[in-house]
């Protein structure tokens, strides 16, 4: 497995997605796996299970990580996303939300038209379901980190996420 690293503009802050994705340029492949960083927790295997079902399957097109929500969802305008008539978290149908561990996508679309996912078919993209939220934990603010340094003393004994031995 080669590990490509983004150059220091794509990832910074704010750039749009055909400067994020570049690096897929030199990429002599159909498809990428994009593993964030940022996702200190999740573990080496469920990242290769995620690989075997997208190369176990011609009807996948793209692969992304999300967690189960068995709760009540609104839309921002105030529409109930899902469709439980009951007042009960276990019987809402579930909605299942975007982790950012990893994706799966395919290279030439992202390079052509700055999207990860084409919504062609009920497999684009193919949800690959972490159910261990400690897995699911992302880093994006200074409080996430200090939440996955918790965590990760917590479970292992240190606070850097880096110390782990994660997938990187």
């Amino acid at each position: 497995m080669d590990v490509i690293v983004r150059s220091e503009i794509s990832a910074s802050k704010g750039q749009p997605l055909n400067v994020i994705f570049e690096f897929a340029k030199g990429i002599d492949a159909t498809h990428v796996m994009w593993v964030n960083m940022c996702s200190p927790f999740v573990r080496n295997n469920t990242i290769v299970r995620a690989a075997k079902t997208f190369l176990g399957s011609q009807n996948i097109e793209s692969l992304t990580a999300v967690k189960r929500v068995n709760s009540f969802v609104w839309d921002a305008s105030g529409v109930r996303v899902n469709d439980s008539e009951k007042f009960r978290t276990d019987a809402a149908s579930p909605v299942f939300v975007c982790t950012h561990a990893f994706h799966i996508w395919n290279r030439e679309r992202m390079l052509e038209k700055s999207e990860p996912w084409g919504q062609t078919s009920v497999n684009d993209p193919y949800l690959f379901e972490i159910d261990d939220p400690i897995e699911t934990l992302d880093i994006d603010t200074e409080r996430d980190l200090a939440i996955a340094q918790s965590v990760g003393k917590a479970l292992y004994g240190c606070l850097d996420p880096e110390e782990i031995g994660g997938p990187v």
